[in-house]
């Protein structure tokens, strides 16, 4: 291979490319013929960089549509803000061309060949329940108004977004709606207050359709992310089991699943109160995690990767010194689909992976970075599908 093109890929994954260059490299990619020889000329030295074969084919106009991303990355200052790692870094493209992974350590890689059984990334599913216990399937609804309770207007956008618009200035009891998604969904709402959150899959949030007492306090499971509407006079309260955040203003992400042994709150911008029902409190600063264990009266506070903690919203998973298992049980939520737990090892991942790829493409890149050998299959029921250690 041309050593001039092995050059602009070192510089590819070393973050020092060019705009022009990134676009040649995106050229290069498209071509199967280049890959086989790309193929070729990495067993000769297996500890550079490697290329997988799953490349999506581009037609001339999807590549114009490519190339214009890239340059909307460049411009936003994203693209080149890849992570570095000592040991392995797994870089998986978002703009759904190719898959690259920089391993300095490997010498020895297994290539699974394509799995048969394709599973598609989640989307934008959820189901509002409404007061009286009647359900709506939003996802099965067009973009509009879909009804009134209390003092608001229900209105869902076409961006998988629900909106409650307050049509009523008059206080009045307020009832009480929830927004669940299930495994394979995530959505958006913006509360009677103009308080946004987004939820993740497997995750629900309880609020009321109007804020009139003294508070604004809201229910949730799972994980979501929070930009609260400042109101000095009306703290903003999210409960979980285990644990109250009290917040004024602010940016935070809580993941509180059930099958997760602790609940992790991350703060972004502003401040936030941890209070557990002993009343022992801590107060969060920008960049700080805490950490709870349910049932205990501990409250532990970490330096926080904010962007691994909310990077879900923007269509990123991030690992950062992640356990296989807890990769595992979050891309079982997204993907929905079981984990056989027999034979899972004890490891550590790093990388970023896009939520927009099929599972197979994921678990590829595990497989990449690691000695394992993932499968995906139908369950022994035929009733949906889990992943396996080979």
């Amino acid at each position: 291979m041309n050593k001039e093109i092995i050059s602009l890929f070192e510089r590819f994954i070393n973050d020092s490319c060019s705009s022009e260059e990134l676009i040649q490299v995106f050229n290069y990619l498209e071509k199967g013929e280049f890959l086989k020889e790309w193929d070729t000329a990495i067993e000769e030295d297996a500890n550079k960089f490697i290329v997988t074969e799953n490349i999506k084919a581009i037609d001339s106009h999807n590549k114009d549509r490519l190339e214009t991303r890239i340059f909307n990355k460049i411009r936003k200052g994203r693209m080149l803000n890849w992570v570095k790692y000592s040991a392995a870094a797994l870089i998986l493209f978002t703009l759904g061309a190719s898959l690259l992974i920089y391993n300095k350590e490997s010498s020895s890689v297994k290539i699974k060949k394509e799995v048969a059984i394709v599973v598609t990334p989640g989307g934008n599913v959820a189901t509002l329940t409404l007061a009286d216990g009647s359900t709506i399937k939003l996802n099965e609804e067009r973009s509009g108004k879909l009804g009134v309770q209390g003092n608001a207007a229900i209105v869902k956008k076409g961006s998988g977004e629900l909106v409650y618009q307050t049509i009523d200035k008059l206080n009045s009891t307020p009832t009480y709606n929830t927004l669940s998604t299930p495994r394979g969904g995530q959505y958006k709402i913006t509360l009677p207050d103009g308080s946004r959150a987004w939820l993740n899959a497997a995750s629900s949030i309880e609020y009321p359709t109007a804020f009139n007492t003294n508070e604004r306090r809201v229910k949730i499971n799972g994980e979501v992310y929070f930009e609260v509407m400042p109101n000095k006079s009306k703290p903003f309260i999210v409960s979980t089991e285990g644990q109250d955040i009290q917040v004024l203003g602010t940016h935070f992400n809580v993941n509180a699943y059930k099958d997760e042994e602790v609940i992790r709150t991350t703060l972004i911008e502003g401040s936030v109160k941890i209070t557990l029902p002993s009343n022992r409190f801590s107060i969060l600063i920008p960049g700080q995690q805490s950490v709870v264990v349910p049932g205990t009266d501990h409250i532990t506070l970490n330096k926080a990767d904010t962007e691994a903690a909310s990077g879900w919203k923007d269509g990123n998973i991030y690992f950062n010194n992640t356990d296989l298992k807890g990769v595992l049980r979050q891309l079982a939520r997204w993907y929905d689909v079981d984990i056989d737990p027999s034979g899972i090892p004890e490891r550590k991942l790093n990388g970023i992976i896009s939520r927009d790829v099929n599972l197979s493409v994921v678990l590829h890149a595990i497989e990449k970075t690691s000695d394992l050998r993932l499968k995906i299959e139908k369950k022994p029921n035929g009733a949906g599908r889990r992943v396996s250690i080979e």
